[in-house]
């Protein structure tokens, strides 16, 4: 029966494809016109609306702007079809009728009929040839950034939380891993315009992690918001250029609104706790007063000290106010918030305050829109600390002893009479750890991160005819930073002089951005074909500046001034540096759609980036080409209210990636000390770095679309790395930069969501899965390196060790995936025995052969499934989130093992034996001595990242109010919670934080902060 169909539709298709070359009325001996409009039940005219003669599919013709059709139809035919997607079809009896207008009634479908995609273009959602998931913003924690609302709402999207306390950025990463040494992190829009990508240095060692900061999305205010699309593959983001291909996230904010004015009020506060925390014993004492081993005998009673008791409860509370009003000709809307907010440790504080305005008006009847905006935000960050031992409380706090004193440490300074002012107390040494009071970390070490963004934008559209318009939209966006270091005196001598240590560390960008388009939007061949299309170029202008004073202090304790700091000693840093890049584009999208049923999408793009400018290629080109078609409108009788909707899209497309700056051209870095010899030789064969990508998918939906399926397999291939190759010592340059390599990603993404009304009561439940495998097929297998002096050197590369923690390392092979840890081991005999030295202990192996393969930290599979209900004002939902595989790390586990603290120590020591090649051995301290000391057996700490958590859950109620204040439009109060569960989990922490937002060192815990489980409230008031 379904291959009938099939070979009907596809009779149907071939007659309508021939009726525009012969006519639409050809091969009929009689026709007549009918015409007339097609509108919903508010009158609004359904543009693209599809009017075909019942029984014949081939028949038909498309609705113009103003819902207007005109239709030959056979002198026998007997009624008409009107179809439109979220309309219920609509059959219209002829008889002797010429016109027919029709009214169609909304079939309550929850699809969106149409998306914001590329370039902030609204396109209808049945025409898209690649997937765009838009949604709303729902309640989120407002200490971080928005997007974390979003994990587990988008399939094929892995969003991780930086360890950094109130404020941290975010790691988005869309389809997996794909450049070995560019930025892998999704794109950001807001308004069609891209924002900057300015990266903070990430922390890349066991010792850095203090003085993070929040990633620019933590600048914007959630509630300016009015949607979020995620563009999620190549296809459906070429024409925003470089970074593209690693998807995109399109924000649209909120306009001002006809009608009189309307002022919305929402606070939010939440309170949180931390929540996963390594297991530490509480029965085992210090092996002697004074000492940090937790070694000793038994503790009489019980403990002193619970490392739980340092962290205090976190609270955030937002506050926003929003006006919007206008007319049929002017609209306005203004906000302001403010967002202040402690975290889970002392001294760690996020003051955030955001003002926006925004006008759009209509001039020139109608034909001119003007749309401005300003936005202005400061950020005042405090005492970030993701992980490391430098200036991070976490580590004393979790090694410190369980009969120690504790009350005594937080006495964290007292009166010094040889220096006549307070110094650091704190008995125990640095035990080889750089230990220093906890409190003197949170207190006396300050990290202090001032932000100040300005963002501008002015957007004209003129529309010269119906299906025509022209715009324009430009934007200035400056930020301003100033990171500064305060460490007072008698703060261990690693970091500071004997009177303190200061810094001032400032980072200042701007961006200009230009853009012009041509918007095409027209029907040819008595509506069947319709054709919309978008012409343009852009100019995106940034640039940059850093410079850092940094040094001990010198004469005068805990003057923090630059003329207090010695540079003479060793310990200062002196930089002024800065760049500008320029990217200038022109670029194409034309879709054609025949009879809304089947739609043809291509892109073009071609930039000129100055980071090519010496370059022997100085532009590259790349495309996207789609195709979609709609199966329930081609195959007549497919159509129905159990089986409403079905469309199949396919899309491949190539986005390239221009280099960092300096690569191709030589530059001569100024220091201190002068001007400093460049030993990078410049590379002007250098080629952008290309991804390919294919995607296939469908959007099924059943019983009048309550029950909505959307799949979507992808492969995507990226090609010209660039990799850095050691030249001859003879030379005078020792490195230059080449294209190489090609990294694989391949995947699938599946979200499924069923919404329906029984009487008062709503349901709506979605579940999203994705699946990614990431393969490295090609590091470098022959490149040719010409040298400064003419020579060429041959290259071949099948391994590659972008970064390392000591006993744990990333490996890059042929045939690997980005991700692989390899860790350090214990030796083995040849039989696979453990070796054992003269006291039958174990013995550690930390040679290259030492390494062991450990896994990936990427997840096999990403599920969430999540619910909201309704009834009578009231609403409860909730969502978990499941991570199925990939492994991490805890470097912290293996340090608390050696120092006797962890509960496994306790453990082997009420058992009185550790097993070693299956015997049981006494020597319980120096088995955990030996795999947790030096840098620790990191083979003994690797665990299953599997996690299941409750990530989300809110219940709210919804007021009467109009009832009792005309003049109110809605009083909503609500609890909110996030993190509030964690149902299962193999590791000591909590595998979805990550200490570095960027490509390598995820999965690696070195005493990150513990992930907090929040709670709160969150009222919103319309007038």
């Amino acid at each position: 029966m379904l291959h009938q169909k099939l070979k009907k539709g596809f009779t149907c298709a071939l007659v309508a494809v021939l009726s525009l070359f012969l006519g639409a009325g050809a091969g009929f001996a009689q026709t007549r016109n009918i015409s007339g409009t097609v509108t919903d039940e508010s009158g609004e005219p359904l543009i693209g609306a599809s009017v075909t003669v019942e029984g014949n599919a081939s028949i038909g013709v498309v609705t113009d702007l103003d819902g207007h059709y005109e239709l030959a139809v056979p002198a026998s035919a007997e009624a008409l079809r009107f179809s439109y997607i979220g309309q219920e079809d609509l059959v219209e009896q002829i008889g002797g009728r010429t016109v027919i207008n029709a009214v169609l009634k909304s079939a309550n479908m929850a699809l969106e009929a149409t998306v914001v995609t590329a370039m902030g273009i609204t396109k209808a959602e049945k025409s898209l040839s690649y997937n765009v998931q838009q949604m709303e913003l729902p309640n989120v924690a407002p200490t971080g950034s928005f997007v974390n609302s979003l994990s587990g709402k988008v399939a094929g999207v892995q969003i991780s939380q930086a360890s950094t306390g109130v404020g941290g950025a975010s790691r988005v990463v869309m389809r997996g891993t794909k450049s070995l040494s560019n930025n892998n992190n999704a794109l950001y829009v807001i308004d069609g315009i891209p924002m900057a990508y300015l990266q903070a240095d990430q922390p890349e060692g066991i010792y850095a992690g203090a003085g993070q900061t929040g990633d620019a999305l933590s600048q914007i205010n959630p509630d300016d918001i009015e949607s979020i699309s995620v563009l999620s593959g190549p296809s459906a983001a070429a024409l925003y250029g470089s970074s593209a291909a690693n998807g995109v996230v399109v924000i649209t904010t909120k306009k001002g609104a006809e009608g009189r004015v309307s002022v919305n009020y929402s606070n939010t506060t939440e309170f949180s706790r931390a929540y996963i925390m390594p297991s530490l014993q509480s029965t085992y004492g210090a092996t002697e007063e004074g000492s940090y081993q937790s070694w000793g005998a038994p503790i009489n009673g019980s403990a002193t000290y619970n490392a739980r008791d340092f962290f205090q409860t976190g609270i955030s509370e937002t506050n926003s106010v929003s006006l919007s009003s206008g007319n049929d000709k002017n609209q306005i809307y203004a906000s302001v918030a403010a967002n202040n907010a402690r975290g889970i440790i002392h001294n760690n504080n996020l003051d955030k305050y955001n003002f926006s305005l925004r006008n759009t008006t209509k001039l020139l009847n109608d034909k001119l829109t003007l749309d401005l905006s300003l936005s202005y935000s400061k950020i005042e960050e405090q005492n970030m600390v993701a992980q490391g031992e430098y200036s991070n409380p976490v580590v004393a706090v979790y090694l410190m002893p369980a009969d120690a004193d504790f009350k005594a440490v937080r006495i964290f300074e007292r009166y010094n009479a040889e220096r006549n002012f307070k110094t650091q107390f704190w008995p125990y040494g640095d035990q080889q750890h750089n230990l220093e009071n906890p409190y003197w970390n949170t207190e006396r070490k300050l990290f202090n991160n001032t932000k100040n963004r300005f963002m501008a934008s002015a957007q004209a559209k003129y529309d010269i005819t119906k299906w025509l318009n022209v715009s324009a939209r430009v934007k200035m966006d400056r930020n301003n930073e100033n990171h500064v270091k305060k460490f007072y005196a008698s703060t261990n001598t690693l970091f500071a002089s004997q009177f303190g240590h200061y810094g001032s560390d400032k980072v200042s960008s701007e961006q200009k951005f230009g853009e012009v388009l041509a918007n095409i939007n027209k029907y040819f061949g008595d509506n069947i074909i319709n054709v919309t299309a978008t012409l343009g170029a852009n100019i995106d202008h940034l640039e940059y500046g850093h410079s850092n004073v940094e040094g001990h202090l010198k004469s005068i304790a805990n003057l923090f001034t630059y003329s207090n700091i010695d540079l003479t000693d060793g310990n200062e840093d002196v930089v002024e540096s800065g760049y500008v890049k320029e990217k200038q584009a022109i670029f194409a999208n034309t879709q054609i759609g025949w009879r809304s049923r089947v739609y043809l999408d291509l892109t073009a793009r071609n930039d000129w980036s100055s980071s090519l400018a010496q370059a022997d290629k100085k532009s590259f080109f790349y495309y996207s080409a789609g195709l979609s078609g709609l199966v329930t409108e081609l195959i007549p009788g497919l159509k129905s209210k159990t089986f409403p909707y079905w469309k199949i899209r396919a899309s491949y497309s190539e986005v390239g990636n221009d280099p960092e700056v300096f690569l191709t051209r030589p530059t001569y870095p100024v220091t201190k000390n002068g001007a400093t010899t460049r030993t990078r030789m410049n590379n002007t064969d250098l080629e952008p770095e290309l991804t390919k990508s294919y995607e296939l998918g469908t959007n099924i939906h059943f019983f009048d679309s309550r029950l909505q399926i959307d799949a979507t397999l992808y492969k995507s291939k990226t090609y010209n790395q660039f990799f850095e190759f050691k030249l001859p010592d003879s030379g005078i340059y020792s490195s230059v930069i080449a294209n190489a390599g090609n990294v694989s990603n391949r995947g699938i993404e599946v979200s499924v969501r069923y919404g329906d009304d029984f009487g008062a009561f709503h349901w709506d439940t979605y579940a999203t899965y994705s699946r990614n495998v990431n393969r490295i097929d090609e590091l470098v297998r022959s490149v040719d390196i010409r040298n400064a002096d003419g020579t060429v050197t041959p290259y071949s590369l099948d391994k590659l060790e972008p970064a390392g923690l000591g006993s744990v390392k990333t490996v890059l092979y042929e045939g690997g995936s980005m991700g692989d840890l390899y860790v350090s081991s214990l030796q083995t005999d040849e039989k696979g025995y453990l070796r054992q030295n003269a006291t039958g202990n174990v013995i550690a192996d930390y040679s290259e052969a030492g390494f062991l393969y450990a896994g990936n930290t990427a997840p096999k599979h990403f599920i969430s499934w999540g619910n909201n209900f309704g009834y009578k004002g009231f609403t409860l939902g909730f969502q978990f989130n499941a991570r199925l595989g990939g492994i991490v790390v805890s470097k912290t586990q293996a340090v608390l093992d050696y120092f006797g603290i962890s509960q496994a120590t306790a453990d082997a020591r009420d058992r009185g034996y550790v097993m070693i090649n299956g015997m049981k051995s006494p020597s319980v301290q120096e088995y955990y001595q030996v795999i947790g000391g030096g840098n620790g057996v990191m083979s003994e700490y690797v665990y299953d990242a599997t996690n299941v958590r409750l990530s989300e859950l809110t219940l709210g109620y919804d007021f009467p109010v109009q009832k009792w204040c005309k003049w109110c439009k809605g009083l909503n109060l609500s609890v909110i919670g996030h993190n509030l569960l964690m149902i299962y989990k193999k590791a000591p922490f909590d595998p979805e934080m990550t200490s570095n937002t960027g490509t390598y060192f995820q999965g690696i815990d070195y005493f990150m902060q513990p992930s907090t489980r929040s709670l709160g409230f969150s009222v919103k008031v319309k007038l």
